[in-house]
């Protein structure tokens, strides 16, 4: 402050020093305390004179303050002092009536407060300050007191903070003054937006003199050396007790406070504080411990002067039930606390925590005091959330927790093991309480008759004994292992009346309060029980009940009816969470425990003395067992939820009881014996085999612990999914034999293609041995002898049908059809479906969408169903069901009105699409002529009328014609069709039917030449071209070629039919892409072309005679030929020169008229400038001897007030540009342009210009730019990317430099390097760090809470978690090089990574955008872009700034504008940096765009033209990130949106503005010939056009250049950003099937922790060992090695 002041304060004042500056903040707050009127007592030490000036400074000016501090810090006695003497007129001080009034509202913050209650306050706060005026001037001030409580709250209130403390705009400042308050300091986020004043831990310094103020206002007004040295040390005691105390922040600065205002005489005597430490430093086991430790006494005797004092305490337990956490209650119970404290009588509060942070100014005894001396009152604040109330009364809270110890010796004797005896036992209260009842117990005269009576009563918990009924009724507490559910009225109701009540069915305190005051006030019965579930029921609810019976049975003590109360504890064995609510000896209650409370049928000796099977073996013992328990063991199989579920558990527990051969089988296995039954040998053999069921890998019984698949209801054959997986297992092996006789040519069938019968036998016949010889259960007689079973069985588990019995029979009927077999093998069965799944699920749908259909197929008999083809059978029946249905509407009934017949339509559609898609699973479905009529009547509903359509179907009918595409019904359907109005859809319709009639006419079929009639004889209709091109296009060259003569004489006819003309121009485009296709080689520029094509009635004699006709159609044919050129990527010069090489082969190249131009570069981008033609005749008159024209336009363009100076310097470099550099690209300079090039030199060398624009022109002229130097062997991307790179610097060179920030960048780079440079990426890994970050602290699970950043040698930054030490090695992503720790070894960094934060990350970084030139890779992603800024508008400007840094390298101040001193070592040669990332956005524009690089340059060349042109206007530097992405957002939105909506329109349209208006082959070639009606007359150029092919990069150009698209169609816009990751989905399935086999066979049997250390190989070598076969371990390896490989597949793309 003092460096501030004395920088701007000038000569006006005195320089001032930190001493100064000290002296007159203590002066000004001394000042204000002593204008307040203060409580006595009242220390007025540094910190509560720092919270008053500054909370008043805040509060004035409306600045939101957080005061942080420990308890005792003067917070809340500075905001009360504050609010007491700020009153405004009303003010006891002078100078405070002239400040406003401060009117605080406080909020109590808790861990109940929510977001709406602090939003009502700051509401409250807000409607009050409106009562604001000049005569009553007034700040209001939101208090949030202990705001640091609230963020426990897990409502998360104070995310509101952030839009209550910004001010809503104009406003500088919010409404109203926020102080906060904390003992802590909350999260950055939170702190941000406040001043922030926070306390320092107390030293000794302010613990003496806050003590010898408290003393001083004692009238303790003299201190000599021997007070103060005690008053040292009592702090250093304190600060000493206070970081060593047991219990931390269990005494704080009040208790020390609190122990200096107690020595009221200042008499500092060892008796007196000795005696103020017990009161003060009390209430823990450790006080005497601490005596010995401060005092040099064992004992702390003044404790007895500590009374007990004779009050009766209010006792206020709080609820635990669910419906008591709402405000109500909470109201309830602060309104009994205030009347109580108001009263003066002592409170007992347990269970409240709920309340205990709205009575925090009780705690902390902070009083208001109202009245003057002698006379004064006190209040202290109670509040909830937004709402508070001040309550009279002073209160003393203390909590002293007593430990009792007694003598041990006397315990020591009772030797148990307590945790497996004693039901309930707590080592802290069990024996100690005992002790203490019973030592107090006057009629027990020694210590043996205490020990007596103490062990009695400690069995009590051990084993049940008999409770003595007291007069005034027996009051005990039961703990017991029996369900809660059982039936204990039934075991009382004739012994005595009892209330029976679960707690579980209360909700609150006032319902259950309700219940017990009805069973002592008018309820006869006798007994209350009151049942308990430890597992579900809160432990203080239970408490609750407890004191609410005491409450009312002290209340009912003179009640002439004895009543007795029963609580019953309910727990359950081997549970994780602790069940055992502890209630001690001294709670006034009989203890006892009863291990079961139902009737036990045999005697406790029949279970402890004998075994198993004797217990098994009583009589009906097994049976009753499973009577009982049945129920259960079905509820611990986890089936669907559903009604069929149910009634399948009910079926199973009312059956299996009955079935005796079944329970036999389950009493032996219980036995564990090995008797054979011969009627279940089958399923016993298996039953009995513990390699099949093996009960120790089995999870323990518990409800829903073992899933049973929905379809596992009602089989039949025993273990059938056991026998399913078995064969299954084995599907690999199989498709792997059969893949290898695949392999063999000579096992294929000639005719059909497939293989041969006998071979698939044989193989079949092979796998099916090799299961025998693998499991011996597959050659018992049963399994085949019941294979119907297995049959039927196996089709309700693959059914994807409900459980329908006739679904499943018609499923085995058409697997029966196809396997020729009525009960299947069921080796066989698997094989089958194995391969012909989808085609049987086709069939079995087909089937059902037609019940008439499966009724036949159900009646069939298998024998008859030998000779029947399905398939066709099953297509033909649905297509003419299909084509009855469309004609069920009786058309002459007026009740089938118009709606009627098209929703009828609308139906038949729906159907006969959902048939279609069906059938074209089928092999036969695409020849099935049926099939075929149905197709085209779907195709037809879509444009004709439904009376149309039906005329049309009667009149087939009539026909009854098999074949349906005879010339009747072709013309039929031509003649409807053209009836109707020329749509998209009725085309689309048109043209369906023309492509199914020529897909099923033969080419020799004479009915083929009618729909060639009838397309032909008609007038063109829309895209109609489109559908004679595709007729042709199918045909063969050879073919085409006989009708090339007659093509081209069309061509030259007058007077022809329009279609006829169309139809000959589709011929020769096809024919003529047929014929660059026929080339022995491919396009050649130098060597003579051949063709290979074989052809009787064609020669090349007869191309070239027919195109040296001078006839404009031949010409428009010439022109596609060299069309269809560029199509295959050759540019206009290579076009030439092919037609060079080409003449004496095909003569008619010679006669056309090229451009004399010798350039590459096809097109001048700087034809377009008005002023370029000038600066073309300038150069021309020089090589005559004038340079006045030269020297007049460098006159002109050196004055930059000349009018369009921008657009003539760049014409002017234009011109040099394109006449001696790009020219280079084609050949070297002539003698002639050197001499120009010289006088240029001259004159430039000699003008007025910058010195930028001419060394530029010259490093042009000269090609003396290692950035792009021009050579003729470069490719033609280079060229282009040249002319581009080129063009931009010559823009940029010739405006100013405060108009653009290119133009700055080009001119004065070194300048800019620290200001916010365009296209540069924001901090973008800040933000993700910070991400990262915020998760692992909100993240309870996460175990890592530090991050530590490196960064490899290429660059690409990893984060390492824990202590930021690396542990563990990996590859980098990136350049796949060694990262982490080399080896594994702890520490050892890999070579080139470099550690980026000496100490781990633990809060959140600065994620502010950085100035300068940021250092990156390339970005090959599609989409890319920063900021606002679309993909192709980024990659631009991106490539601007680039091409402007590139091409002033090498160069110091390039360098260092890249570097800007920071790492390096990823930029390398500056040049090839540059160059790397022009040629990624260029390449990246290629794919964005759809375009090819011509089109790309001329784009680009576009955009520079405009900006040229028309340039924005001047800004200065970017010193913020918002002026950078303003200017992006204007650059973008004014140069680059409309240009690239149209990529293609906006390249030709360019190109077209730069042709001549003359006619030129080049432009014709190029479709940028400037027509008019007669050409096109002519010419009819829209024919001759290419037609491009189109891709998903054209859509994906096409969508991505409008921005409006990727918020209309959001899910086009996802897929398109993770379209190329698409593909990758295909690796999931073999990682979720291996996931699928870890956890079937891992969960609910390993922890967690074994999990964790077991390796794969280990996992698969334990799942093997109980098979024999090596089958396991093989489809385990084949499932790993599958998994392995395609999770490596897709670990890079994982981000």
């Amino acid at each position: 402050m003092c460096e501030i002041f004395n920088k701007f304060g000038g000569n006006k004042f005195k320089a001032i020093y930190p001493e100064i500056f000290k002296e007159i903040i203590r002066k000004e707050q001394e000042d204000y305390i002593k204008r307040m009127t203060k409580p006595p007592q009242t220390a007025e030490n540094d910190a509560l004179l720092e919270n008053v000036l500054v909370m008043i400074v805040c509060i004035l000016t409306r600045i939101p303050v957080f005061i942080i501090g420990a308890p005792g810090a003067s917070k809340s006695l500075a905001i009360r002092l504050v609010s007491q003497n700020l009153r405004g007129s009303d003010s006891d001080d002078p100078y405070f009536r002239g400040l406003p009034q401060v009117y605080v509202i406080p909020h109590q913050g808790s861990s109940s407060s929510t977001s709406d209650g602090i939003v009502k306050v700051f509401d409250k706060a807000n409607n009050y300050q409106k009562g604001n005026s000049d005569e009553f001037t007034l700040i209001t001030v939101v208090l949030l007191d202990e705001i640091g409580l609230a963020e426990t709250s897990p409502y998360n209130p104070l995310k509101v903070l952030y839009s209550l403390l910004e001010p809503s705009y104009p406003a500088e400042l919010p409404n109203v003054s926020v102080i906060r308050i904390s003992n802590w300091r909350l999260d950055n986020s939170k702190s941000s937006r406040a001043s922030i004043v926070q306390r320092p831990k107390f030293e000794q310094s302010d613990l003496i003199d806050t003590a010898k103020w408290l003393l001083e206002k004692n009238k303790l007004k003299t201190w000599n050396s021997f007070r103060s040295k005690k008053l040292q040390s009592l702090a250093n005691s304190y600060l000493e007790y206070e970081k060593n105390q047991p219990i931390p922040n269990f005494h704080g600065l009040r208790d020390y406070y609190s122990f200096i205002k107690s020595l009221n005489n200042g008499e500092l005597k060892s008796e007196l504080t000795q005696m103020l430490f017990a009161r003060n430093f009390g209430g823990t086991d450790q006080l005497n411990m601490l005596c010995q430790v401060h005092f040099n006494d064992k004992k702390n005797p003044k404790t007895d002067q500590i009374h007990t004092w004779d009050l009766d305490p209010v006792i206020i337990y709080g609820s635990q039930f669910p419906d008591d956490f709402d405000g109500d209650y909470q109201y309830g119970i602060l309104n009994r606390i205030m009347m109580c404290i108001e009263a003066g009588k002592p409170l007992i509060l347990t269970d409240i925590e709920v309340i205990y942070g709205s009575l925090y100014d009780l705690w902390n005894q902070n009083y208001i005091t109202v009245g003057r001396k002698g006379d004064q009152k006190y209040y202290t604040r109670i509040a909830l959330g937004a709402y508070s109330n001040p309550m009279n009364g002073r209160g003393t809270c203390k909590l002293d927790k007593k430990y009792i110890n007694l003598c041990e010796e006397d315990m020591s004797v009772l030797d148990f093991n307590e945790h497996d005896i004693f039901v309930g036992l707590d080592r802290e209260e069990t024996l100690q309480s005992l002790v203490i009842l019973n030592s107090n117990n006057l009629q027990l005269k020694d210590e043996n008759n205490i020990l007596d009576k103490c062990k009695e009563q400690l069995l009590g918990i051990a084993l049940f004994h008999q409770v003595t009924e007291e007069k005034q009724g027996f009051k005990v507490i039961i703990n017991t292992f029996s369900n809660i559910n059982a039936d204990i009225n039934s075991y009382l109701k004739d012994i005595i009346t009892c209330q029976i009540d679960k707690i579980s069915i209360f909700k609150s305190k006032a319902q259950l309060q309700s219940r017990i005051k009805y069973f002592w006030q008018e309820s006869k019965a006798e007994l209350l029980i009151l049942q308990c579930d430890l597992t579900t029921i809160n432990a203080g609810c239970i408490k609750l009940a407890k004191f609410l019976i005491e409450q009312y049975s002290n209340k009912s003590i003179l009640q002439e009816q004895t009543k007795h109360v029963c609580i019953i504890l309910h727990m359950r064995r081997k549970n994780d969470k602790p069940t055992i609510l502890s209630f001690n000896f001294m709670c006034g209650w009989d203890l006892v425990t009863i291990e079961n409370l139902t009737k036990q049928e045999y005697p406790l000796s029949t279970y402890l003395d004998g075994n198993l099977i004797e217990i098994l073996n009583i009589t009906n013992a097994f049976d009753e067992i499973i009577n009982q328990d049945l129920l259960w063991c079905l509820l611990c199989m986890k089936f669907q939820s559903s009604d069929e579920s149910a009634n399948y558990i009910k079926f199973l527990a009312r059956k299996i009881p009955e079935h005796i051969k079944f329970l036999d089988c389950l009493k032996i296995r219980t036995f564990n014996c090995n008797d054979d039954i011969s009627l279940f040998e089958f399923w016993k053999k298996i039953f009995m085999d513990t390699k099949i069921v093996d009960i120790k890998f089995m999870a323990e019984p518990k409800p829903d612990v073992y899933f049973v698949p929905n379809k596992g209801y009602n089989l039949k054959f025993p273990f059938l999914t056991y026998f399913m997986d078995q064969i299954n297992k084995f599907k690999r092996l199989y498709q792997q034999d059969f893949e290898i006789l695949a392999e063999e040519e000579e096992n294929f069938d000639e005719e059909t293609r497939e293989l041969k019968a006998i071979i698939v036998n044989d193989c079949i016949e092979r796998f099916f041995n090799n299961i025998m010889n693998v499991f011996p259960l597959f050659k018992m007689l049963y399994f085949y002898d019941a294979a119907d079973l297995y049959f039927k069985d196996f089709v309700s588990i693959i059914s994807p049908l409900s459980n329908d019995e006739e679904n499943n029979e018609l499923l085995c009927w058409i697997i029966s059809h196809h396997m020729k077999q009525q009960v299947p093998n069921p080796i066989r069965l698997h094989v089958h479906w194995w391969y012909n799944a989808d085609f049987i699920l086709a069939e079995l749908q087909l089937t059902l969408l037609f019940p008439d259909i499966k009724e036949k197929v159900l009646s069939t008999e298998f024998d008859e169903s030998l000779e029947l083809n399905f398939e066709d059978f099953l297509l033909e029946q649905v297509s003419e069901m299909m084509m009855e249905n469309l004609c069920s509407v009786n058309i002459d009934d007026p009740i089938d009105d118009t709606n009627n017949t098209q929703n009828h339509l609308q139906l038949w559609q729906r159907n006969g699409m959902n048939f279609l898609l069906l059938s074209n699973k089928l092999s036969s479905s695409f020849d099935n002529s049926t099939l075929l009529k149905l197709r085209v009547y779907n195709d037809l509903s879509k444009s004709l009328p439904f009376m149309k359509l039906l005329k049309i179907r009667k009149f087939e009918s009539e026909l009854g014609n098999d074949d349906m595409f005879s010339e009747q019904f072709i013309e039929i359907v031509f003649e409807k069709l053209d009836e109707l109005e020329q749509t998209e859809q009725n085309l689309s319709t048109r043209r369906s039917f023309v492509y199914r009639c020529l897909g099923v006419l033969q080419p020799d079929s004479p009915v083929r030449l009618h729909p060639y009639m009838k397309i032909f004889s008609q007038d063109p209709l829309p895209l109609t071209f489109v559908t004679i091109y595709n007729i042709f296009y199918i045909e063969s060259f050879e073919k085409l070629a006989q009708y090339y003569l007659k093509a081209t004489e069309i061509l030259i006819t007058n007077d022809v039919k329009a279609l006829q003309l169309i139809s000959a121009i589709a011929l020769l485009k096809t024919f003529a892409n047929k014929l660059w296709n026929s080339t022995v080689k491919s396009i050649s520029l130098t060597d003579p072309i051949e063709f290979k094509f074989e052809a009787d009635k064609f020669s090349i004699d007869h191309l070239n005679n027919q195109l040296t006709l001078d006839q404009p159609l031949i010409h428009s044919f010439k022109v596609y030929l060299l069309k269809l050129l560029r199509l295959k990527g050759l540019s206009i010069n290579e076009v030439k020169q092919f037609c060079e090489t080409q003449q004496q082969q095909l003569s008619w190249l010679g006669i056309l008229h090229w451009d004399d131009h010798d350039s590459r570069l096809d097109f001048n981008p700087y034809w377009c400038l008005d002023h370029y033609k000038q600066t073309e005749l300038a150069s021309k008159k020089i090589n005559i001897g004038d340079k006045s024209h030269l020297n007049e336009i460098l006159y002109e363009i050196s004055d930059p007030n000349v009018n369009n100076v921008v657009a003539k310097k760049v014409s002017f470099a234009g011109m040099i540009i394109t006449k001696f550099y790009l020219i280079q690209a084609s050949r070297e300079l002539k003698q002639s342009e050197n001499y120009l090039s010289h006088q240029i030199i001259e004159c430039l060398n000699s003008s007025q210009l910058p010195t930028i624009y001419k060394n530029s022109l010259l490093n042009f002229l000269s090609n003396k730019y290692q950035f792009c130097k021009i050579t003729t062997n470069n490719d033609n991307t280079k060229l282009f990317i040249s002319s581009v790179v080129a063009h931009i610097v010559a823009l940029h060179i010739s405006i100013p430099a405060n108009a653009s920030p290119l133009a700055a960048y080009m001119q004065n780079l070194q300048n800019y390097k620290n200001t916010f440079i365009l296209a540069c990426p924001s901090n973008e890994q800040s933000v993700l760090l910070n991400l990262l970050i915020v998760e692992t602290k909100q993240d309870p699970n996460y175990m890592y809470k530090e991050l530590t950043r490196y960064t490899c040698s290429c660059g690409y930054i990893y984060v390492v978690a824990d202590c930021g030490n690396v542990i563990e090695e990996s590859k980098c992503p990136n350049c796949k090089k060694i990262i982490g720790a080399v080896n594994g070894e702890y520490g050892k960094t890999a070579q080139g990574a470099i550690r980026l934060d000496e100490e781990p990350l633990t809060q959140i970084v600065n994620d502010q955008d950085e100035q300068g030139y940021i250092i990156e890779m390339r970005k090959t992603e599609d989409y890319y872009s920063v900021r606002s800024m679309s993909p192709a508008a980024y990659r631009i400007l991106h490539l601007f700034v680039h091409a402007i840094i590139g091409i002033q390298a090498p160069s110091d101040i390039v360098t260092d504008f890249i570097t800007n001193n920071k790492n390096a070592n990823n930029v390398g040669n500056i040049i090839n940096y540059c160059r790397r990332h022009i040629n990624n956005d260029w390449e990246m524009l290629k794919n964005n765009l759809a375009c090819g690089d011509e089109h790309l340059s001329s784009i680009i060349h576009s955009i520079l033209s405009e900006m040229s042109q028309d340039p924005l206007q001047k800004v200065k530097k970017f010193t913020t990130p918002i002026q950078r992405e303003a200017w992006e957002a204007q650059f973008s939105q004014r140069y680059v949106s409309s240009k690239i909506k149209n990529a293609i329109g906006t390249a030709t349209d360019f190109r077209m503005v730069m042709a001549a208006s003359t006619l030129k082959i080049e432009n014709e070639i190029n479709e940028i010939v400037m027509i008019n009606d007669k050409y096109c007359k002519d010419h009819l150029p829209r024919l001759w056009c290419l037609i491009g092919e189109t891709s998903m990069n054209s859509f994906k150009a096409y969508y991505s250049c409008n921005n409006e698209y990727a918020k209309s169609f959001l899910f086009i816009n996802v897929f398109l950003k993770h379209e190329k990751y698409l593909s990758l989905i295909k690796h999931m399935l073999p990682i979720v099937k291996f996931t699928q086999i870890l956890s079937s066979c891992l969960s609910y049997r390993i922890e967690r922790q074994v999990a964790r250390k077991l390796t794969f190989q280990q996992f698969i070598i334990n799942e093997s060992e109980r098979d024999d076969t090596g089958e396991t371990m093989r489809s385990l390896n084949e499932a790993f090695n599958s998994f392995m490989e395609l999770w490596n597949t897709l670990a890079p793309h994982i981000k």
